[in-house]
């Protein structure tokens, strides 16, 4: 490994993290599985980013009347392509360490974490911590990434897809989710009283 990738600190070598070593570098190394070489390799492409689509943000309420009518309401925010103006690996933001936290634009946040995962998918209680936070964080989870996958193609995987990626919170979710509630239960009452 080259020394300009690796320090020592109380006698294990650490590496700094804007910078995580190469798979070229670490493939030498047993002890580095897969998971570990996806999940560098994935922070790597992140840290060189200048934008990254992101999922559609959905949601619904659905409410059944009296006389057995449906209601349903629902909202979509497409698949959208958000700019990155900086890209930190491992910055402490709140009582999280996101795998990359990104700045972006007023209109997306001001900011973006993202958690990238293998093979352990992001728990309920960490769920939690990440909505506390009140921003953007999505997960991009490489399970499915089976084989070999060239560089070029897990770039392609991280920067321009989206069918590994869910929200695990988005600020605009809840306020649009209690929209559509509020207009399905009003709905529901005028429908309900005639």
């Amino acid at each position: 490994i080259s020394a300009s990738f690796q320090r020592r600190e109380e006698g294990r070598t650490t590496y700094p993290r804007s910078h995580p070593p190469t798979i070229g570098e670490l493939s030498s190394y047993p002890k580095f599985r897969r998971e570990t070489l996806l999940h560098l390799e994935t922070k790597r492409i992140l840290s060189e980013a200048n934008r990254i689509a992101v999922p559609a943000i959905q949601g619904s309420a659905r409410r059944r009347a009296h006389d057995g009518h449906e209601i349903e309401k629902s909202f979509a925010i497409p698949i959208q392509v958000v700019p990155l103006t900086e890209v930190m690996l491992e910055k402490r933001f709140g009582d999280l360490i996101p795998d990359a936290t990104a700045l972006t634009s007023e209109k997306h946040g001001h900011v973006l974490l993202v958690e990238v995962t293998v093979t352990n998918r992001i728990d309920l209680t960490r769920r939690a911590r990440y909505q506390h936070c009140n921003v953007p964080a999505l997960e991009i989870d490489l399970s499915r990434v089976g084989g070999h996958i060239t560089r070029a193609d897990l770039k392609h995987l991280v920067i321009e897809r989206t069918d590994a990626k869910t929200w695990l919170f988005h600020p605009s979710y809840a306020q649009l989710q209690h929209e559509v509630d509020v207009a399905a239960d009003f709905e529901l009452s005028e429908r309900n009283r005639t």
